[in-house]
């Protein structure tokens, strides 16, 4: 008995050691993955249209990342969380990159990527309908197969201003005709959000204050996908990513990532489609004037790790800024 329980505890340890090299990488590690072919100066200033300038904006990412996950070491990691974060890792094998793919960041373009880079199409636009369920997941692999990958794959994510993000994701899912999100939330947001609301709401007029409300009243683990946090999703405090992009830069960071990959000549980030229709700070502040103060600060409180690592404004109004120097 005393031999298989030093066997066991023999075992734990160089489980945990080999995590521990793979979910908390050196900055030598990192950088042995993250090597553009361009020579980054953090002195010089940014020019966001050159490669250099991309490269140094993703140093300061990286850093900022680093600098707000050691304050935030009180972030728990629940088994609930890690299996979500595997659900939302997309595999490929044949180039090793791991992507946490986060629903209202373009994701459905980032799906017909990865669909070209599986060579099923030789380009992305040539996909019109994204078939979700040709994406290979890290969830799908054993616990050894998932061990080997998360220590040996590229690993990247891509991230936007957190209102922004809430704000795309009321306005497809809850004013474009989504029957199933107006039955599935819209209805219970309906009646218990609303002052005086009727018996049997139908759940398709649901206001941004009544859908901010409910975000910030419900548990991380019960909320959708398309709102739930980043840092609940990707978990970027656990797993440390190579390469972190940015929504506002998306067609630059992207197409940078595949020339530092070397994949640019097999794959681009696809054109927006046509009926896409942008956020701007004039809209966004339009809804967010229709949200009470209190909720809104709710809100901000949920989502405050997504703004610190991200560095973006706690208000919600404007781009990201880089710099461990530039808090807000």
């Amino acid at each position: 008995k005393l031999k298989k329980v030093l066997t066991v505890l023999l075992i734990s340890a160089v489980l945990l050691l080999v995590a521990q090299h793979f979910l908390w990488p050196t900055s030598t590690q990192r950088k042995k993955k993250w090597s553009p072919d361009v020579n980054v100066n953090l002195d010089s200033p940014v020019h966001i249209s050159s490669d250099t300038s991309i490269a140094h904006r993703q140093t300061q990412v990286l850093k900022r990342i680093d600098e707000v996950c050691k304050r935030s070491r009180d972030v728990k990691y629940s088994q609930w969380q890690e299996k979500s974060l595997l659900r939302h890792l997309i595999v490929d094998d044949k180039h090793k990159l791991l992507f946490c793919y986060i629903p209202k960041v373009g994701c459905a373009n980032w799906k017909r990527v990865f669909n070209t880079l599986y060579g099923q199409v030789s380009s992305p636009e040539e996909i019109k309908g994204v078939n979700h369920s040709s994406m290979r997941l890290l969830s799908e692999y054993s616990q050894k197969e998932i061990m080997y990958r998360l220590a040996n794959y590229f690993k990247f994510m891509f991230v936007r201003n957190p209102m922004d993000r809430l704000l795309s994701a009321y306005r497809n899912k809850f004013t474009e005709g989504f029957e199933n999100f107006y039955k599935r939330y819209g209805v219970q947001i309906v009646k218990t959000f609303r002052p005086n609301a009727p018996l049997n709401p139908k759940g398709d007029d649901v206001t941004f204050q009544e859908f901010m409300a409910y975000v910030a009243a419900t548990q991380n683990q019960k909320l959708n996908e398309h709102w739930m946090p980043y840092y609940e999703l990707c978990h970027p405090c656990t797993l440390k990513y190579d390469y972190v992009g940015y929504y506002e830069y998306l067609e630059e960071d992207a197409n940078f990532l595949f020339k530092s990959l070397k994949l640019d000549t097999l794959v681009h980030y696809p054109t927006r489609q046509s009926y896409y229709s942008p956020i701007n700070d004039t809209l966004k502040l339009q809804f967010i004037e229709s949200v009470s103060a209190a909720t809104l600060q709710r809100v901000v409180r949920k989502y405050q790790l997504d703004f610190d690592l991200y560095g973006y404004p706690p208000d919600g109004i404007g781009g990201p800024h880089f710099s461990l120097n530039n808090n807000y």
